[in-house]
């Protein structure tokens, strides 16, 4: 795949550059030992200016465990160019140089949104499943989670208009789905969704 290089040294596929939807990003970075306090504190100042950028949908961070000194932080936008336009901007890359003393590597990499939701955890420099399993997965831990919570407000009377309703059951259904339904069925669907083609 032909890559090109942003001001602040990252490879940027070009057709990144042109992508009409989404896009997320995985970025893990190993911090040094010791430097945790400063890392933490440069990198919120990075991400603090990253969220007044046109197109950015958010950042979620997954701290070290079990004595890890490994970082991982996902952040969408709204479109490639968005993305393109961030990371080719001077006040990010001198954000970055006050976060690269206290590093020892660091990873970036896009995923498609749909492979995080399935299966968080999948290291960016693993092969994203076809959409049309990850949107089949989604689709199997969604709709029984759908059905159980619509019968569950049912029970309990809620009546609200449309908008509402929708709301409510959205707002349940997707951290039940995301947290407890579609992670289990990443793992027993996990030779089928990796399957060669």
């Amino acid at each position: 795949m032909n890559e090109s290089v942003d001001a602040s040294g990252q490879r940027v596929a070009p057709e990144q550059k042109d992508a009409l939807g989404p896009v997320t990003v995985s970025r893990e970075f190993r911090v040094k030992k010791g430097h945790e306090a400063e890392f933490e504190s440069s990198m919120k100042a990075l991400m603090d200016k990253a969220l007044t950028y046109p197109g950015h949908l958010g950042v979620t961070i997954i701290r070290p465990t079990g004595g890890s000194d490994l970082y991982r932080f996902v952040y969408r936008f709204d479109t490639g160019e968005h993305m393109v336009a961030w990371h080719s901007s001077e006040e990010r890359a001198e954000l970055m140089n006050a976060v690269s003393p206290h590093i020892s590597e660091d990873r970036f990499e896009t995923t498609d949104v749909l492979a995080l939701w399935v299966d968080p955890s999948l290291p960016p420099t693993a092969p994203a499943p076809p959409k049309w399993k990850l949107v089949s997965v989604t689709w199997f831990g969604i709709f029984p989670t759908v059905v159980v919570v619509s019968y569950l407000l049912k029970a309990v009377n809620f009546e609200a208009p449309i908008p509402v309703r929708g709301f409510v059951l959205s707002g349940l259904v997707v951290p039940i789905a995301g947290y407890f339904v579609i992670p289990p069925l990443q793992k027993l669907l996990h030779g089928w969704l990796h399957a060669n083609k």
